[in-house]
């Protein structure tokens, strides 16, 4: 009895493997999703923070309060080839220190990136995308003061270009996926208030690596957990008040479970929770090092929508 019972689950899930010669991937469902030739992707997201708290080891700390939304639009050119851009709006970033606090907010630096589905065997569940994606610097960043009255932007106030790759693999209603990524922020710009605060940044790479796996349940519903690690190079910035201050960066890890759910074959809602504790160190000329530690939770909603054009 017990092996008719697994041979039966065997076929189920044989069936359901070979259930699709591309893995799935038009299902806005999948972890390997796309937006297949002629296809229109709509996305919107908003991202706020429950925790979010710096201390120093000098004593001082902040607490960040933010709300952030984003909405992208992916097309699909041609069999495998998508294009996508996205912008987010920050709208009430509030940083809390001892003695002050202060606000930031606008629009971000938008994103570019093209996608390419370079393998897709259904016969083995595996699937494949290698993309490039260029965030270009429309402006500045400007660090808000509460003490001059000035509120900060959004803006990154330097350029980024990533290349990442993806294999996925899908078995039944399970699926797996490892991304690499490696990216090139190049040379920026801090406008301040003063000399001590006005900053050229020097160009460094960033590389991250994780695995996220995704479990289907009926036809509705799914439940996924993913881990990534971060690795970010030494920051320059060179004040111009001729000090120059060196940010040395840990690596440190995201951890995220979400929940999705279809109301409707081509809407799809998710929401997850992210956490991340990032360690670093501030130096400069005549200061003692000062050690800092990040703790970070955060909420995300996303919605996305699928259409023919």
């Amino acid at each position: 009895m017990k092996y008719s019972l697994l041979i039966f689950i065997f076929l189920l899930s044989a069936l359901a493997k070979a259930g699709s010669s591309d893995n799935f991937s038009g299902d806005i469902m999948s972890l390997n999703y796309y937006a297949h030739e002629g296809m229109m992707r709509f996305n919107a997201q908003s991202k706020s923070s429950l925790s979010d708290t710096t201390v120093n080891s000098n004593g001082s700390g902040t607490n960040i309060f933010y709300n952030n939304f984003t909405l992208g639009l992916n097309y699909g050119l041609v069999p495998r080839l998508r294009v996508s851009v996205s912008e987010g709006l920050l709208w009430d970033q509030s940083n809390e220190g001892a003695a002050n606090s202060s606000l930031s907010n606008g629009p971000s630096d938008p994103t570019f990136t093209l996608a390419w589905r370079y393998l897709e065997a259904g016969e083995t569940g595996l699937s494949g995308d290698i993309s490039a994606q260029l965030v270009p610097s429309i402006g500045a960043s400007i660090p808000a003061n509460p003490t001059a009255n000035v509120t900060g932007n959004n803006l990154n106030g330097y350029s980024t270009a990533t290349a990442q790759s993806v294999l996925f693999w899908r078995y039944a209603e399970n699926e797996f996926s490892f991304t690499g990524t490696a990216s090139r922020r190049f040379q920026g710009q801090v406008n301040g208030t003063d000399a001590s605060t006005t900053l050229s940044i020097s160009p460094l790479w960033q590389y991250s690596y994780g695995v996220a796996d995704r479990l289907h349940l009926g036809n509705r519903f799914y439940i996924g957990i993913s881990v990534l690690g971060n690795q970010v190079g030494n920051t320059i910035k060179n004040g111009a008040d001729g000090i120059q201050k060196v940010v040395t960066h840990d690596g440190y890890w995201t951890y995220t479970g979400d929940l999705g759910y279809r109301p409707e074959p081509y809407y799809c809602f998710v929401f997850s929770v992210s956490k991340e504790t990032n360690s670093y160190t501030s130096s400069q000329t005549n200061t003692a090092n000062v050690l800092s530690t990040n703790k970070n939770t955060f909420a995300q909603l996303f919605f996305q929508h699928q259409f023919r054009l």
